[in-house]
């Protein structure tokens, strides 16, 4: 029987972050790779927004590391506050670091896909948008992927980077170790109207058992707030307009600042007890 001829050496099933990066680096490393999402675009909202040195060292193989950088903010570190806002212990991130790279940046996760996006593309990745992922099949020699719009995509790997809610894993046929972690907590992502003297240049956790919340300094104009939601609170009692602007209001004028975005997630503390099963390969959120 004769070789099948394949698409691609590496199909990558996720656009993000961790697919765009490990479509660039699959690239660049000269191997054919089409990366599929199924969405149209990328998110236009803020999500992740901490990365540390050695992330921003792939960003320079990639070729897209000064522009990124050069729209981040050095995060000076984190101090862990009582209820009284008195600090309980601080720690300060290193001035700099041996691999020539703040050690810790904050960026708006946006801007950072789009650039990411333009040095993959530069690097020569086949891209396709609006592709699902219906069916995947393996056999001894390639993977073959069924699209949900009836194409058929052949490659010798394929790495699964489409989330948390990953198709891929069920392929790959692992369970989840639970590390026993679930809390759900009210993000919000705020465009301040002007500099506010008062918002603290590092991040700030806040140990009050009243309710424990984040501050987190990102690029200007924006600035992060999470609140966690206390037992039996559900996600509509807290994020309502009238009890975020009460939440804001024991650090700012709630008059100050627009919400760009507001949503409550459960962080989870989950890793796939397998990361591979023959030619597919899970990376990112697909695997922890």
């Amino acid at each position: 029987m004769s070789a099948p001829v394949l698409d691609a050496d590496v199909v990558v099933v996720g656009f993000g972050p961790v697919g765009a990066t490990t479509a660039g680096l699959a690239a660049r490393h000269g191997l054919r790779t089409l990366v599929v999402d199924r969405a149209t675009d990328l998110y236009p909202l803020p999500r992740a927004a901490h990365c540390d040195g050695e992330i921003v060292r792939i960003l320079q193989e990639l070729g897209c590391a000064e522009e990124i950088v050069a729209a981040m903010v050095n995060n000076e570190g984190m101090d862990f506050l009582d209820a009284q806002r008195e600090v309980l212990l601080r720690f300060d991130s290193p001035p700099d670091t041996t691999i020539g790279w703040p050690s810790s940046v904050l960026f708006h996760q946006p801007g950072f896909e789009r650039a990411l996006r333009a040095a993959v593309a530069k690097a020569g990745v086949e891209v396709r948008l609006g592709t699902g992922i219906a069916e995947v099949r393996q056999h001894d020699d390639h993977v073959a992927l069924a699209a949900d719009d009836g194409a058929v995509l052949r490659a010798s790997w394929v790495v699964g980077c489409d989330g948390a809610r990953s198709a891929l894993r069920a392929v790959v046929g692992t369970g989840l170790d639970d590390l026993g972690f679930e809390e759900p907590w009210l993000v919000l992502d705020l465009l301040l109207r002007k500099p506010i003297a008062s918002l603290p240049r590092r991040a700030l956790q806040v140990c009050d058992p009243a309710r424990p919340h984040t501050l987190v300094p990102m690029p200007f104009p924006r600035f992060r707030f999470e609140f966690m939601l206390l037992p039996g609170e559900e996600a509509a009692d807290l994020d309502r307009p009238e009890v975020i602007r009460e939440l804001l209001a024991g650090w700012i004028d709630p008059d100050l600042v627009e919400v760009e975005r507001s949503a409550v997630y459960t962080f989870h503390g989950l890793i796939a007890e397998l990361w591979r099963d023959r030619r597919v390969l899970l990376a990112g959120d697909a695997a922890h």
